[in-house]
């Protein structure tokens, strides 16, 4: 937690074969080095509590000390994900949701207000997998690790069901074998509007993104004053790296 900013290694493999040869040595492969700086934020807060106030809920046989500790570290845990998911405003410190190296959210041709359960398939199998496959020269397949995150009202819209009771999330689950569905209420706080997500979670092997940080979480000393007590709680965060953002799509 000591390091205001950090340099990230992302690398990029280029080259090419031909035909071999004793008089050649043939076209170079290489691996093409960036290295993005990412800032860290530091976050605190701060549980107190008196002689008197832990003497009296001892009388109901809570232990105040305790119950404040886990809500401190409940509202570290809180903030900690928010930041991972949408940075921190002011700061270069960016989250999975809006890095600013994603692709562009593709826009819905039709409203999903009334829309039918084949409609909403064939939008997130187009709009979603669709780029990913395409962007990821097929390393992408209905086959891979695949989330799709999106805000609770969207989620409801999954559970579309078509007129043979098959509903949206039915299909999706049937057509891509290893896929998860989350439900994050970040999703509406995206600049543009309410976004639904498909992510790759990896690329033949590496991670697709992932939450460095400098500190997870450390609780500090606890220190008396007169009649009460007071710890402070830190954590810190450089938000999301993004590694490959074209395995990553939104609408």
């Amino acid at each position: 937690w000591t390091t205001p900013y950090m340099r990230f290694p992302l690398e990029e493999i280029t080259g090419s074969t031909q035909p071999y040869s004793d008089d050649a040595n043939g076209i170079t492969t290489d691996v093409n080095m960036n290295w993005p700086s990412r800032e860290q934020y530091v976050f605190q807060t701060t549980m107190r509590y008196g002689d008197r106030e832990q003497a009296m809920t001892a009388q109901a046989k809570i232990d105040l000390a305790g119950r404040k500790q886990q809500a401190a570290a409940r509202i570290i845990e809180i903030d900690s994900n928010k930041f991972r998911l949408l940075g921190v405003a002011g700061k270069s410190i960016y989250g999975l949701l809006n890095d600013p190296n994603l692709p562009a959210a593709t826009a819905l041709g039709t409203a999903w207000t009334a829309a039918t359960a084949d409609t909403i398939y064939n939008d997130i199998l187009t709009k979603l997998y669709g780029k990913i496959a395409e962007r990821s020269g097929s390393l992408v397949t209905p086959d891979s690790n695949l989330v799709i995150a999106c805000s609770p009202a969207v989620m409801t819209k999954l559970g579309t069901s078509s007129t043979y009771g098959i509903t949206t999330l039915d299909m999706l689950k049937q057509y891509f074998k290893n896929l998860k569905v989350v439900s994050l209420p970040e999703c509406e706080s995206v600049s543009g509007g309410d976004h639904m997500y498909m992510i790759a979670t990896d690329i033949l092997g590496a991670r697709t993104a992932e939450y460095p940080f400098g500190m997870l979480f450390e609780a500090g000393r606890v220190v008396p004053r007169m009649s009460s007590f007071e710890q402070k709680f830190k954590a810190s965060t450089y938000g999301c790296l993004v590694y490959y953002p074209f395995a990553i799509a939104s609408i």
